[in-house]
C-alpha cells in the first residue's frame, strides 16, 4: 500500500449489509495514477446504483486553441507583408547559403584554427579548411548570390559582372 488510499466500509447492519457478513473496509490505492474514472468503476461495485463519471470539459486546451489562432492571425495580419517580401527572402535564402557553402559550419564542427602557426591559410589536402579560408571563399562568392539587380533589364549587361568576376 502507498499513500494516498480510498477506504470503503461497507454497511454493518441493514439491507445493504454484505451477505457474507465481512465488515472489513475495501481499499483503493492511487499507486497506479489519480484519474478519477477507475476511482468512480471501483466504488460503483460498492453501492447499488453504478457512478456515473464523464471527464470535464478541458478549458484550458479550448483557450489555447483559440488564443494561438488570434495570435497566428495577429501575427499574419501585421507580418505578411514584411515575410512576402522579395528581400527578406532573398536575405534568408542567399546569406545562410553563402555561409554554408563557405565552410563555415565546416569550420566551426570541426573547431579548425583561423590559420596555421606559420601564417599560411590555405590547407593542403581536400578534407582541411581554416576559418580564413571560408572568409576568402565568402568575398569571392558573395557578388554571386546577387546577381539579379533590379535596375538592369538587359540580360547582356547582367553577364558583366559574371563575367569580371569568373575571370578573376
Amino acid at each position: 500500500m502507498s499513500a494516498p488510499v480510498v477506504s470503503v466500509y461497507p454497511a454493518v447492519e441493514g439491507p445493504r449489509k454484505p451477505a457474507s457478513g465481512r465488515t472489513d473496509p475495501a481499499k483503493y490505492d492511487f499507486s497506479s495514477g489519480f484519474d478519477p474514472a477507475p476511482l468512480a468503476e471501483q466504488l460503483s461495485h460498492h453501492t447499488p446504483i453504478p457512478i456515473p463519471y464523464r471527464a470535464p470539459i478541458n478549458w484550458g486546451k479550448i483557450a489555447t486553441t483559440i488564443l494561438s489562432a488570434a495570435g497566428f492571425l495577429l501575427f499574419a495580419r501585421f507580418f505578411q507583408p514584411i515575410l512576402t517580401g522579395r528581400l527578406v527572402w532573398i536575405i534568408m535564402t542567399v546569406v545562410p547559403s553563402l555561409a554554408f557553402l563557405g565552410g563555415l559550419m565546416f569550420v566551426q564542427i570541426r573547431g579548425s584554427p583561423w590559420q596555421m602557426p606559420n601564417g599560411q591559410w590555405m590547407a593542403q589536402g581536400y578534407s582541411n579548411q581554416f576559418g580564413k579560408e571560408v572568409q576568402m571563399v565568402a568575398i569571392i562568392c558573395k557578388p554571386y548570390g546577387f546577381p539579379v539587380l533590379p535596375s538592369i533589364t538587359y540580360h547582356d549587361v547582367q553577364m558583366v559582372p559574371w563575367l569580371v568576376l569568373s575571370l578573376l
